[in-house]
């Protein structure tokens, strides 16, 4: 059953890593990040955990977020992170899984 409200962890440029509910529409996800979204799983240690982010980002200048030394790569613009079921569905965060994004975060992002 696709849940209509999930629990996830956005980050937004220059600002801390916040926990919000919101809407399981791909309107709500695109607002988020500003447009086409992109999907890539998260390498730290969790199952089926994704950050998403603008499919386009770096190609529409968006400003930096954080360096992200696992990838060796720089994110742009607006992310959250969600969880997915077996299916591929959005799912809520465990808390967990909270604390574990909220803790990689607070030692990859160079604060604005």
């Amino acid at each position: 059953m696709i849940e209509l409200a999930i629990k996830v962890v956005v980050k937004q440029v220059g600002e801390q890593p916040k926990v919000k509910v919101i809407n399981n529409t791909l309107e709500a996800l695109r607002e988020i990040v500003g447009g086409c979204i992109e999907m890539v799983p998260v390498l730290f240690p969790a199952n089926r955990l994704y950050m998403v982010c603008n499919d386009t980002g770096k190609l529409d200048g968006l400003p930096f977020n954080f360096f992200e030394p696992l990838r060796n790569d720089i994110i742009v613009g607006n992310v959250f992170f969600t969880a997915c079921d077996n299916k591929g569905d959005l799912i809520d965060l465990t808390n967990e899984q909270i604390k574990a994004i909220k803790s990689y975060l607070e030692t990859q992002t160079l604060w604005q």
